[in-house]
């Protein structure tokens, strides 16, 4: 009996061993951005006004591509809704990275470290890899006046959100980190981490379609015509002028694309009933991404001036 009940205790402490083990399973980083030093000087901005953000960085997005972008290229913070000097956006810094060999079970963590968030307006942060979103809450750093005088009290303010398996893809990868609400936060580090092997590899695609939406509006066409106005974000992550097309069934339009993000103006003929129109952008002949533009009939106004 004294045996029977020996194996048995020895067997359920292998067990909880086991667990304990599988549960403290280590995570190493695929990428990291910026040192883990409770300081954000390695960034764009620190040593200059936070002000200039909005002419920095066009349209609150700012651009990095692992393995080929700097820290100096993004901004220490990202300024939110509730943040009227730059213009009420939600900050987006999109990262890139390319995947070559992944196992399908690899699990994934974000970690991102602050030196200091907004006391009483934390952001709330969208957090996008591919085709995963989910959203988290930031802790409410001390510091109000934190972009003015990078004074910070704060230890320990982050968060870290589990991305699935079957997340990552081979290629290409997107990573969009969005301040959707509050206010502004600055960052310490940001890393990506896994707990199984992950071979990286360099990005291919210099162009990214990003979002196109139509404007509830009518306007009158090189032809006299009334068409919708469109528009049309893209990412250029190249250092050069990247020359593209968007095509919309027989409707073309030809864009010389900056470095970095920029919106263009396309058009497509007005309509009478709602319609989803997909659109294609082609880069050096090849189509590069698509996206669906729902179209609504837009209500004519008789306007009468009177002097």
């Amino acid at each position: 009996m004294n045996r029977k009940i020996l194996f048995l205790g020895i067997a359920a402490l292998l067990l909880l061993i086991s667990e304990v083990q599988g549960q403290s399973q280590s995570f190493t980083p695929v990428w990291e951005i910026g040192k883990k030093d409770n300081s954000a000087s390695e960034f764009a901005l620190y040593r200059d006004s936070y002000t200039a953000y909005p002419q920095l960085f066009k349209e609150g997005v700012a651009i990095y591509t692992i393995g080929k972008s700097n820290e100096k290229e993004i901004p220490y913070f990202l300024p939110g809704s509730d943040d009227a000097w730059a213009g009420n956006i939600s900050g987006r810094l999109m990262i890139r990275f390319g995947v070559d060999q992944f196992r399908s079970d690899a699990r994934l963590k974000l970690k991102i470290n602050f030196v200091e968030t907004h006391p009483t307006s934390s952001p709330l942060l969208k957090i996008v890899l591919n085709d995963h979103t989910i959203e988290k809450k930031t802790p409410a750093g001390n510091n109000r006046d934190f972009l003015n005088d990078k004074q910070t009290r704060s230890e320990g303010l982050s968060v870290e959100v589990d991305l699935p398996a079957g997340t990552l893809q081979k290629g290409d990868n997107m990573l969009i980190i969005e301040n959707a609400k509050g206010s502004w936060l600055a960052f310490d580090n940001i890393a990506l981490l896994t707990d199984k092997p992950v071979t990286m590899a360099e990005t291919t695609h210099a162009i990214v379609f990003l979002n196109a939406y139509a404007i509830p509006a009518l306007k009158h066409g090189k032809g006299g015509e009334l068409v919708i106005p469109v528009k049309i974000q893209v990412a250029n992550w190249s250092e050069n002028v990247q020359y593209v097309e968007v095509r919309a069934g027989n409707n073309t339009g030809q864009f010389a694309v900056n470095s970095g993000i920029q919106t263009v103006d396309f058009s497509l003929p007005e309509v009478k009933s709602e319609q989803e129109v997909d659109l294609q952008l082609i880069c050096n002949q090849k189509v590069v991404g698509g996206k669906s533009v729902k179209l609504s009939p837009v209500k004519k106004w008789m306007v009468y001036l009177i002097q």
